[in-house]
Order: C-alpha cells, then sequence, then structure tokens
C-alpha cells in the first residue's frame, strides 16, 4: 500500500531479517506482496515464491472493536486500512477461484480491484488514493458464485461529532 523494498542476496547468504515496521507495534497498516526468486548460474529462475504480509495496527496490541451494527457505517477512517477477504467464509462461495473489491463513492467515483486470489487481504490506501472523503460502499463478490459481502465506509472531511 505505502512502501516497496527489494534486496538482492549472494549466494553465501544464510538468514536475513527485514523489520516491516519499527517499535513494538505498527503504526499503520499495510500490505506486502513477497516474492522470493532463485535463479541459476546463468541468471535464469529457477523457482519463485509468492507471499503476502497483512500489517494490521491492533495485531500486537490493543486493538479497537467497531461494534456498530451491519446497517451503521464505520464511525469513522482516518488512515489506511487491511480488509480481509475469503471465499471460504460462507459456503456459496467456498469453490470461488477469484475475488473483487468494489469501492463507490455515494454520488461519486467507483473503483473495481480485481484481487489476487479467492482469499487475502486488500490494503485500501484511505488517504491519497484520488476517491477523496465522503460515504462509500463496498462490495466484496466472488465472480462465477452467489453471495456478497457489503458495508459502508465513512471517509470525515474534517470534523465529525457524534451523539448517541
Amino acid at each position: 500500500m505505502n512502501s516497496t523494498f527489494a534486496t538482492n542476496f549472494t549466494a553465501e547468504t544464510s538468514n536475513y531479517l527485514w523489520r516491516v515496521f519499527s517499535g513494538n507495534t505498527p503504526s499503520t497498516e499495510d500490505v506486502y506482496d513477497l516474492t522470493l526468486t532463485f535463479y541459476d548460474s546463468g541468471n535464469q529462475v529457477v523457482e519463485s515464491q509468492r507471499a503476502q504480509l497483512a500489517v494490521v495496527k491492533g495485531a500486537l496490541g490493543n486493538t479497537k472493536v467497531i461494534t456498530a451494527s451491519k446497517d451503521t457505517p464505520w464511525p469513522k477512517l482516518s488512515g489506511n486500512v487491511v480488509i480481509p477477504y475469503d471465499a471460504g467464509w460462507s459456503a456459496a462461495t467456498a469453490a470461488a477461484t477469484e475475488s473483487q473489491l468494489v469501492i463507490a463513492k455515494v454520488d461519486g467515483i467507483t473503483q473495481t480491484n480485481a484481487l489476487v486470489d479467492a482469499a487475502g487481504y486488500f490494503g485500501w490506501k484511505v488517504i491519497g488514493s484520488g476517491l477523496g472523503t465522503g460515504t462509500f460502499n463496498l462490495a466484496l463478490s466472488f465472480p462465477g458464485t452467489q453471495g456478497e459481502w457489503s458495508g459502508t465506509a465513512v471517509l470525515p472531511n474534517g470534523t465529525i461529532i457524534m451523539v448517541r
């Protein structure tokens, strides 16, 4: 979402430590697509392995739980967020091999994101994505299957005062 990193190892490298964030807990959320590629002596690709790493702010400390009901928008999104997805959440979508997340601004732009697999993490770059602020409808679907997960998010502009 926010960062990129690349390095090359010599044949003698037996281990490597990469610090994804500084300090004891992450201050922002992010998703990293990791690729480890092995080359032969002729610089031809022998094998490539992929993984995905999601960094979630509350994973290593106190986490904020949003207790709003299904029809109530998230109280406030003020930074980038990691959205998990998995076709296995429902029997109707369990056999899916692909997925997509549609982010539609009410009375505005729609962004369709084809996701890498039927399960994983999507990093929504809330700030600086060009979508602006306002109310957004999110729809997670798995093409070729029945069923969709949906929700609403509010990206505030300025100050919000909520009275409950």
